[in-house]
């Protein structure tokens, strides 16, 4: 098979509140470990380049950076050179060029592009003038410009055919895969408080959830602990009044981003994982919940559904009842949330990286016009 180069760009700094995205350039150092006669050039930012080093374990992968005055216009996706962002990447000379999330600029070879989801047009409020005009301009053109579009749900898939009337086939459905947890020792008994790990953007819904530990604690006598990590964003200062308003602040805790140790900790000590998100094109959490082997309580939008399968209970987020049942179960039946750990052990087992990685080659490979062999035609049959 023809040796191929795929520049996939990386540039990102981590910790700095995309860890959605952040979390998918993960999956793809793997791509480093597969057999095969690819090289993968990670493009990473300039001074932001030990992070991605320290994840490639394989050969037929390498970094390269543009100079540090290319990478500040890089940065720029509205108001940057693209053409001179489209220059460098052209100078790498490949055979297919990688926007593994939604930055996307114009290349002479054959592009694949995921835009992960369209949470801008069905909730515009969480969103500025100058953040939807981005996503305006990027988004179409992008999936209309690439050679593939790449979705992590059937659900997504749907919405780009809707919004966007793209051509079915040009789009291949591939679910991200689980990364590998930090271990963490398993607690004699777990405590008795809910985990949820997300950062603090309005749509994750923090709101509610505090709405309806306050009604359960009120009509029910019902008090449940939540734990609530991730990235304190400019929306936190307005669940601090909340929790204030409720009376909640000895119930709930919310500590900030916390070190992967840490977390690991408060997953194997969580009676449980509630994620009560209005938008989510997948979930990390839902994964590292069934990983750790702690049940999952989630909203019932978007791909969450399709993700959990029949791992988690599902509920309405928009409901503050329903998600006050929800929490009232999950707290008090115990054989329940047995049940769900079973059956999100099998979900995880069934979630396998390598396949994940594989799928990737093969669009690649497709992309890069290579006549793909029987593996690969398997693998991208159903996409």
């Amino acid at each position: 098979m023809k040796s191929l180069r795929i520049a996939i760009n990386a540039q990102l700094r981590p910790g700095g509140g995309n860890g959605g995205v952040e979390s998918v350039l993960r999956v793809l150092t793997g791509l480093s470990q597969l057999d095969g006669p690819e090289h993968y050039l990670f493009v990473a930012l300039h001074d932001h380049q030990d992070w991605l080093r320290s994840l490639l374990r394989g050969t037929n992968a390498s970094i390269v950076a543009p100079r540090r005055s290319i990478g500040r216009r890089l940065m720029r996706i509205v108001r940057g050179d693209t053409n001179t962002v489209g220059r460098y990447l052209d100078s790498l000379e490949c055979d297919v060029v990688h926007f593994p999330y939604q930055q996307f600029h114009r290349t002479i070879a054959p592009s694949v592009f995921n835009p992960h989801d369209l949470q801008h047009r069905h909730y515009p409020q969480f969103f500025s003038a100058d953040e939807l005009q981005s996503r305006e301009a990027t988004y179409g053109p992008a999936c209309r410009a690439a050679h593939t579009v790449v979705a992590a749900s059937q659900w997504v898939k749907r919405d780009l055919v809707e919004f966007f009337a793209l051509d079915p086939s040009k789009i291949r459905v591939i679910p991200w895969a689980p990364l590998p947890v930090e271990t963490a020792p398993s607690p004699s008994d777990r405590e008795s408080f809910a985990l949820y790990p997300a950062m603090l953007w309005e749509h994750k819904n923090h709101r509610r959830l505090l709405d309806a530990l306050a009604l359960l604690r009120d009509t029910k006598g019902l008090r449940v602990p939540v734990v609530c990590t991730g990235f304190k964003t400019e929306y936190w200062p307005v669940l601090e009044r909340h929790i204030h308003d409720l009376g909640l602040a000895g119930q709930v805790t919310f500590p900030g981003v916390v070190s992967n140790t840490e977390l690991a900790a408060l997953y194997r000590s969580a009676q449980f994982v509630i994620i009560p998100s209005l938008f989510e094109a997948a979930s990390a959490p839902m994964f590292e919940a069934w990983q750790h082997g702690t049940p999952v309580a989630c909203a019932a939008i978007t791909s969450l559904p399709e993700q959990a399968g029949d791992a988690a209970l599902l509920f309405d987020p928009t409901s503050v009842d329903e998600i006050a049942s929800a929490l009232e179960r999950m707290s008090t039946d115990a054989q329940f949330r047995d049940e769900l750990r079973a059956r999100g052990a099998r979900r995880i087992a069934e979630a396998d990286p390598i396949v994940t990685l594989k799928r990737y080659r093969a669009v690649y490979r497709q992309a890069a016009g290579v006549a793909l062999g029987e593996e690969d035609r398997a693998l991208l049959s159903g996409t």
